[in-house]
C-alpha cells in the first residue's frame, strides 16, 4: 500500500496543553567560527556560527540575536565592528550582513555580491576611527577595500595571481593606509606582504636571517614606522621555538627583540610590549592546559580594556582579562554543538547524554545545564550497560577503545583498546543469555570489522569472542545501531558506512544485507514500538526520475511496506519513534522543520516553532516522559515537552 505524504497532510485541531519548546539549550560549544569585541565597549561581544550570539558581560553569558537574515546552511565566519559609535557591524555568511544600530537590527548589505568570496575569522577589519575604511580578505584569493564603511567595495591588485591562500591579514588600527598579510603561492612558497598606501602597491617583507616560518606581523601602536615580527620553528599556529624581531625599515632588516631559547622570561618592558603588539601569539596557558601560541584566526582582543582576550577552543568561548595568563569559560547559553547522538539514562528521567563530533556532554536537569567530558574523542557508538548503572562508549582518539563510566558521568576508564585504527568498534549492545549453570546472564557485545568482543560483567572487561563478517561491504557505521525483537527474533541492524543496513539475528556473529533496502541509500532509521522499521532513503537507481528523499515503513507484524513521497524541497534528516506509542513518529528536515504523525503515517502535520533554519541530524524521544529532544547542527539541543499535544499545522513549501 502506497500513499502520498503531501495529499495526506491535514491540520490537527488540538490544544497546546502545556506543550512548550525549551529552545536553544544544550552544551556551550560547537560551531563557533568568529568572535569580535566591540572596540568601544569591552563587555559587548559577538560570536558567530550557525547563528549569531551576543554577550553584554564580556563573554560570560550569551543571548541569541534575533532577526539576522541568515539562509539555510549559512555559517557566520567573520565579524567586524566599527571603531565609530555610529559605525556599522559587518558579518560574513553566504552574504554580507550589516547592522547600522550596533546590533539591534540586521539586513543584507547592498554590496553583498559574490566578489568578496568566503571570509575567514579576522578577514574583515575596520581602519581607524573616523576613516570609514574597511578591508575584506576573502577566501577567493582577493582583498577588497571600502572607504564608506562597507557600502561599496573595490578590489585591490595587491595579491599576486599565483597566490593560493591569504592568511593573517592585518589592517592597522591607527593608519588606514597600512595593511599586511601572509600568503602561500602555488609553488608552496610563503610571503609576507606590506602595503603603506592602502593596497595600491606593496612590497614583500624579508624574513630575518635563518627564519622561514612567520606567525604574525604587527605595527607598533605608538610608532607607525616600527614593525614587529614573530617567527616559529615548528608546528604552524601552535607556538614552539618562537622568536621576536623588530624593524624600522619596513622589514628590509631585522633586529632581535626576544628569543625564549636564550632568555626564557622576557623583562617587564619587553613583556608589556609583546602583550600590546602580539596578543595573538604571546605564549600563554591555553584553556586546554597546554602552552602554545594563540592563532589570530581563533581569537579577538579588546581595544577598550587592555588585557582582555577572547578565544575559541573546541567551539567553546573562553575569556582572559590578564593577557592570557588565566582563562574562564563562557556560561550556558552559547549553544552551538552539532549533536549526533542522544542517550537517556534508564534510571534518571532528568539525565541524558549528547555526543557531538569530538566530545560528550551530560545533563542532570533535563537540558538546563550541561557538563562536558572526553574532549577530543570521536564517539562512534554509545549504550548503557544492562543494569543501567554505566555508560559504554566506542570512541577514537589516541587509538581505538571502549570507555566505561558511571551513569553520573564519573569514574571513566578505558576498558579495552588497540592502536590499530582498522580495529575500531562500531556496534555496542547487550542481550540476556543463559549461562552454563542455567542462570540468567547479561552479555555486552562490541562488533568491529572482522571481530567481536563480549563482556559478562556490565562492560568492565572484554574478551575476543570470534570473528564476524561485519563491514565486508563497507566501513564502519555513520549512524547509531538499532536493536528490536521482531516476531520473536532479536534483530540487530547497523549501517555499514555506505548507507546500507546490515542485519544480524545471532547477536552480531554474522551479518547480511537487509533485503528490503538493497536499492536504497539510507540516511536514518528507527524502530517503532510494534517492530515496524521507519527509514529515510534515496533510491539509488541512476535512471530514477524522482530521486529526492523518501520515508518508508516496513511493518514488523506483516510483510508490507508503505512509502511516502516527500516534496522535493524537503530533505529528511532524522527519525524518532515514540518508544511507548507505535503510532507516534517524528521526522526532521535539513531546514529545522519537524513533522509529526499520531496514526502511523496516515496523516502528518508540521510542528509549530522549534529550530527553524538549522539542520537536524538527530532526534530522540524520552522513554520517561515522551519529550522530543532535537539535536541540531550548530545550535545544541532543543526540547519539546508533551510533543503529541503540541500545536501543528499543514506542511507548506518553504523557499
Amino acid at each position: 500500500m502506497r500513499g502520498t505524504l503531501v495529499a495526506a497532510l491535514v491540520v490537527l485541531t488540538c490544544a497546546p496543553a502545556h506543550a512548550q519548546w525549551q529552545a536553544v539549550t544544550g552544551p556551550p560549544g560547537g560551531t563557533v567560527c568568529a568572535v569580535a569585541i566591540d572596540p568601544l565597549d569591552a563587555d559587548s561581544v559577538y560570536a558567530g556560527g550557525r547563528l549569531l550570539w551576543h554577550s553584554s558581560d564580556g563573554g560570560t553569558t550569551w543571548a541569541h540575536v534575533e532577526n539576522v537574515p541568515l539562509q539555510l546552511g549559512d555559517l557566520i565566519s567573520a565579524i567586524a565592528i566599527s571603531r565609530d559609535k555610529d559605525g556599522p557591524i559587518l558579518a560574513s555568511a553566504s552574504r554580507l550582513l550589516v547592522s547600522h544600530d550596533r546590533g539591534a537590527t540586521w539586513a543584507v548589505s547592498e554590496a553583498s555580491g559574490a566578489t568578496l568570496g568566503s571570509v575567514q575569522h579576522g578577514g574583515i577589519q575596520f581602519g581607524p576611527a573616523g576613516s570609514g575604511v574597511v578591508y575584506c580578505a576573502g577566501g577567493n584569493k582577493t582583498i577588497h577595500r571600502s572607504t564608506d564603511n562597507g557600502t561599496t567595495w573595490a578590489r585591490l591588485d595587491t595579491v599576486p595571481k599565483e597566490v593560493r591562500y591569504i592568511l593573517h591579514f592585518t589592517a592597522d588600527r591607527f593608519d588606514a593606509e597600512t595593511i599586511s598579510f601572509m600568503c602561500y603561492t602555488e609553488d608552496k612558497k610563503t610571503y609576507w606582504v606590506l602595503s603603506r598606501d592602502g593596497g595600491a602597491s606593496s612590497e614583500n617583507i624579508s624574513f630575518p636571517e635563518g627564519e622561514s616560518r612567520v606567525v604574525s606581523l604587527s605595527i607598533d601602536p605608538d610608532d607607525n614606522s616600527l614593525l614587529y615580527l614573530c617567527t616559529q620553528t615548528y608546528a604552524w599556529g601552535r607556538g614552539y621555538g618562537q622568536r621576536y624581531f623588530y624593524s624600522y625599515d619596513d622589514g628590509a632588516s631585522w633586529e632581535p627583540l626576544w628569543d625564549p631559547e636564550t632568555d626564557r622570561v622576557p623583562g617587564p618592558a619587553t613583556r608589556r610590549k609583546l602583550e600590546r603588539v602580539f596578543p595573538d601569539v604571546i605564549p600563554t596557558p591555553l584553556p586546554a592546559g597546554e602552552h602554545a601560541a594563540l592563532d589570530r584566526r581563533e581569537l579577538t582582543w579588546s581595544e577598550d580594556k587592555p588585557g582582555r582576550v577572547i578565544r575559541m577552543s573546541e567551539g567553546r568561548v573562553f575569556r582572559s582579562d590578564d593577557f592570557g595568563k588565566s582563562w574562564a569559560p563562557s556560561d550556558e547559553g552559547l549553544t552551538a554543538t552539532c549533536v549526533q547522538r542522544i542517550a537517556f539514562d534508564p534510571h534518571d528521567p532528568k539525565a541524558a547524554y549528547c555526543a557531538a563530533h569530538n566530545s560528550l556532554w551530560r545533563t542532570a536537569d533535563e537540558g538546563k545545564t550541561w557538563s562536558t567530558m572526553l574532549v577530543h574523542e570521536r564517539i562512534k557508538a554509545m549504550t548503557f550497560s544492562p543494569d543501567g548503572k554505566h555508560l559504554l562508549l566506542a570512541a577514537s582518539g589516541n587509538g581505538e577503545h571502549i570507555q566505561r563510566g558511571s551513569s553520573q558521568g564519573q569514574n571513566w576508564q578505558r576498558v579495552w583498546g588497540t592502536r590499530n585504527s582498522k580495529e575500531g568498534v562500531f556496534v555496542l549492545s547487550s542481550y540476556e543469555a543463559t549461562s552454563e549453570t542455567g542462570a540468567a546472564q547479561h552479555v555486552c557485545v562490541a562488533v568491529g570489522i572482522g571481530f567481536r568482543l563480549e563482556s559478562t560483567d556490565e562492560g568492565a572487561s572484554w574478551h575476543k569472542a570470534g570473528e564476524t563478517n561485519f563491514g565486508q561491504q563497507g566501513y564502519g557505521p555513520m549512524r547509531p545501531f538499532a536493536q528490536r525483537v521482531v516476531r520473536g527474533v532479536d534483530l540487530w541492524l547497523a549501517d555499514n558506512g555506505r548507507r546500507r543496513i546490515l542485519s544480524s539475528t545471532d547477536q552480531g556473529k554474522a551479518w547480511e544485507l537487509y533485503a528490503p533496502t538493497k536499492d536504497w541509500k539510507l540516511y536514518d532509521w528507527a524502530f517503532a514500538a510494534d517492530g515496524a522499521l521507519w527509514t529515510i532513503h534515496i533510491p539509488i537507481d541512476p535512471h530514477a526520475r524522482e530521486r529526492w528523499r523518501k520515508i518508508s515503513v516496513i511493518s514488523g507484524t506483516e510483510d508490507s511496506t508503505r512509502t511516502f513521497d516527500l516534496p522535493n524541497d524537503m530533505n529528511a534528516m532524522a527519525l524518532a519513534c515514540d518508544p511507548k506509542d507505535a503510532a507516534v513518529v517524528y521526522v526532521a528536515f535539513d531546514d529545522g522543520r519537524i513533522l509529526r504523525t499520531t496514526d502511523s503515517g496516515k496523516r502528518f502535520t508540521l510542528l509549530e516553532g522549534g529550530p527553524r533554519g538549522l539542520r537536524v541530524p538527530c532526534l530522540a524521544v524520552s522513554p520517561h516522559d515522551g519529550a522530543l529532544w532535537v539535536g541540531t547542527d550548530g545550535n545544541g539541543v532543543w526540547i519539546l515537552d508533551n510533543p503529541k499535544r503540541a500545536e501543528a499545522g499543514p506542511v507548506k513549501r518553504e523557499h
